[in-house]
């Protein structure tokens, strides 16, 4: 039998954190709302008694509770995470990865910007899937201030082929109304890809200004996914690559049992849990639950 700690994250210090969600700033008076939902964050430690039914091994894990909001100090690593798992089964979809970057010009943010540039996307990777109906993949909007005021709007795009650089970017350009700039790596690594991809979902909307924030990121899609084989009819007998990913992870976790043993008060601040919470603690709270 075993302890587990899971989910300890390293709170960002000041300085590298863009939100300025120190402890001074958490406590001030003059705190946002954002700021003051963040103080609500990480309040405890949970723990749990594992059973793996094929097995009969069973064991504890200690967590600790998350906001998941993707602008938290304390919870960015643990956001990281949970995201990187979530879109992985997609990046198993693609046998040799091509990293596409497709770039416009800086503007200003707004909502009407926001909605001519996810329209020019959809249109772009339309063209793509009528050139070839092999083509699809998945891509994150990042969304980086940028000088005067404006924003560098971009997208990075994960795909199991592309087009030659030159016409690439004279599709691109041609779609948007006016040149462009867009980058292609043929030989991308699949898991730098998919540690690069979690990092820009979970991290979304580091460096904007809070109100610019909660308007146009927060709560937002940003990543998707496109091409046929993404989305292909569930009605067909026979499934898709995506589709038989996920039934396993469904039928793997259907082979863990938890019990929640009990949970406590901890400081935001904590990563590693105290001393007292150990596997005695744990066996007798099982013990007063049997």
């Amino acid at each position: 039998m075993e302890t587990l700690l899971k989910g300890q994250p390293t709170p960002l210090n000041q300085d590298s954190n863009p939100w300025v969600m120190g402890e001074q700033a958490l406590n001030s008076p003059a705190a946002t709302p954002l700021q003051q939902k963040h103080r609500l964050c990480s309040t405890q430690w949970v723990a749990f008694r594992w059973f793996h039914v094929p097995t009969s091994s069973h064991g504890h894990v200690i967590t600790q509770n998350h906001c998941g909001d993707r602008s938290c100090p304390v919870c960015i690593k643990f956001r990281i995470g949970v995201t990187k798992a979530r879109i992985s089964p997609y990046f198993d979809c693609i046998d040799k990865p091509k990293h596409i970057i497709l770039t416009t010009k800086n503007m200003p943010l707004n909502t009407a910007n926001l909605r001519w540039f996810r329209t020019k996307l959809r249109s772009f990777t339309r063209s793509l899937d009528r050139h070839s109906w092999r083509f699809f993949g998945a891509y994150v909007l990042e969304i980086k201030p940028a000088d005067n005021d404006l924003y560098h709007v971009h997208v990075h795009m994960v795909a199991n082929q592309s087009l030659h650089h030159e016409k690439l970017t004279a599709r691109w350009s041609k779609i948007v109304g006016y040149p462009c700039d867009t980058r292609v790596k043929y030989r991308a690594q699949k898991k730098n890809l998919l540690n690069y991809f979690a990092r820009r979902c979970a991290m979304a909307g580091v460096g904007m200004n809070e109100p610019d924030y909660i308007r146009f990121v927060q709560g937002s899609k940003l990543f998707n996914t496109f091409g046929k084989e993404m989305h292909r009819d569930k009605s067909k007998k026979t499934p898709s690559y995506l589709e038989v990913l996920l039934t396993s992870a469904t039928e793997k976790r259907k082979e863990f049992k938890f019990t929640m043993l009990g949970s406590w008060d901890k400081n935001q601040n904590v990563s590693v849990p105290p001393d007292w919470i150990n596997s005695e603690l744990l066996e007798q709270l099982w013990l007063e639950k049997c």
